[in-house]
């Protein structure tokens, strides 16, 4: 029998097979489910856990005692974290009221801290990350930073001189504590905020407190010690982080061309407990569409894979660049990292954890606080010994009151230092990298500390309600 094969009917036949295709590619497209194989979270903490380790020299289960008994800071002093000038006797009381409730916990906090490391095993319930859950004990450290700010505070005001820098000691090993402990992104900010804390306090010790030689020195060892424990931030733990995310919100292995699940791409909103969708939006249209495009003709999870491991390579150049370096001498390198970060946060649907520049930013504003409490205290040295101020700091390192001409990493030079009148001012040029002649809205001025508020003058405390902040640098943890 012979077949009457057509045109039309080829033409037919192929449409037909096509649209079978699409709706089985369609199916597949709308029904695909990611395939978790690996436990990254126990892979994270069995990379993290220290060689040799030892229960009883980890400081963790002492932080945990500690966490359990605090009590939470009483609205009446939450801000006066920071301080600015010494409290009045009403504040003076609360302050010491709240320290001796929590007495024990200050106890084992101090015990902590005298803790080789800390090891923070993390443990995520059901539906949780290594990027969404396991850190919310990290705030809880923060509250106990906070806890020995006030107690500095306290110490200052009795005159008890010697407590307080034990305070600062006890608050900087605490911050040195979770950087080694908690290797993810936000364990490092978490610890640079807590920097900041210990950093300003020593800042107003200097400024209202008459110190001994020997307290003197003790304080030039705490800083000393600052300066050598500084490093720079990694992105070990972040990957592993990274690499969870994509098993859990893309489809197929890493070897891998499965894209962003179109199932999952609402699900990191209900993760971070924003609102679903609003359909009757236009807006929420446009962006299913965007979303659409993605999930079938986007990068593949090999392909963003890559190019994370690409970003990790240029992220360990950039940090061990000032920002000046990195910014003014490889805009290259910036521009590379910059296309990367929007390449993956495309293909993760916007769902971008990684900035690293931001992070690193903040690193070298903290070691720049740390060369200015330096400086001031070299300045204080100064002026004892000789009744007027130094008229550069080259002359410092000549006297021997500085081992090296204090750099900013904010600029191709040293940080900046003007003498005015019985006074002087001592700052970085901050994130705009601009000389901005010490404006405390655009560089980060050191010294002097900021006037209080006219309404908290008389013996009240002006204090920032973010301690992260610092004279115009605001850190973002």
């Amino acid at each position: 029998m012979k077949i009457d094969i057509t045109p039309f009917r080829v033409i037919m036949t192929g449409l037909f097979t096509t649209l079978i295709l699409v709706f089985i590619w369609l199916y597949l497209l709308f029904t695909a489910s990611p395939n978790p194989t690996l436990d990254y979270v126990a892979l994270y903490n069995a990379s993290n856990k220290p060689a040799n380790y030892d229960e009883s020299q980890n400081a963790w289960p002492v932080y945990e005692q500690a966490i359990a008994q605090a009590t939470n800071i009483p609205d009446a002093i939450q801000d006066f974290i920071s301080p600015k000038t010494l409290p009045t006797d009403q504040q003076q009381a609360e302050i010491g009221k709240y320290l001796a409730e929590n007495q024990q916990a200050l106890e084992l906090l101090r015990q902590a801290v005298q803790k080789p490391y800390c090891y923070i095993e993390v443990q995520v319930e059901e539906g949780e990350s290594l990027f969404t859950g396991g850190f919310d004990r990290l705030a809880s450290l923060k509250k106990m930073a906070k806890m020995l700010s006030l107690s500095f505070l306290y110490n200052i005001a009795l005159g008890d001189v010697d407590k307080a820098i034990a305070d600062l000691i006890a608050c900087e090993k605490l911050a040195g504590h979770l950087q080694l402990g908690s290797p993810m992104l936000i364990g490092h900010l978490v610890s640079l905020g807590i920097d900041a804390l210990w950093q300003g306090s020593a800042f107003f010790l200097l400024d209202t407190a008459h110190m001994s030689p020997s307290q003197r020195d003790v304080l030039q060892q705490l800083l000393d010690k600052a300066a050598a424990d500084k490093y720079i931030a990694t992105f070990a733990g972040e990957k592993f982080g990274f690499n969870e995310f994509l098993q859990y919100y893309f489809v197929g292995s890493d070897s891998g061309n499965g894209r962003f699940a179109w199932k999952c791409r609402w699900s990191i909103l209900e993760l971070y407990g924003d609102e679903t969708p609003d359909y009757s939006s236009v807006e929420t249209w446009i962006k299913e569409c965007n979303n659409f495009l993605i999930c079938a003709f986007g990068a593949t999870r090999k392909e963003v894979a890559d190019d994370y491991d690409s970003y990790l390579a240029l992220a360990d150049k950039a940090g061990i660049m000032t920002p000046w370096q990195r910014e003014e001498n490889n805009p290259s390198l910036v521009r590379e990292m910059a296309d990367i970060e929007a390449r993956i946060g495309k293909a993760c649907l916007e769902n971008n954890y990684i900035n690293s520049c931001h992070v690193f930013n903040i690193y070298y504003l903290s070691k720049a606080r740390i060369s200015g409490l330096q400086t001031v205290l070299a300045i204080k040295e100064y002026q004892l010994a000789n009744d007027y101020l130094p008229q550069s700091l080259t002359e410092l390192v000549e006297k021997q009151y500085l081992q090296t001409v204090p750099l900013d990493p904010f600029s191709d030079g040293e940080l900046v230092y003007k003498i005015t009148g019985d006074s002087y001012m001592l700052y970085s040029r901050g994130y705009d990298l601009k000389d901005d002649g010490g404006s405390r809205e655009d560089d980060s001025v050191f010294w002097p500390l900021p006037e209080p508020e006219p309404e908290q003058a008389d013996g009240d405390i002006d204090i920032e309600s973010d301690p992260d902040a610092d004279s115009g640098q605001e850190i973002q943890s």
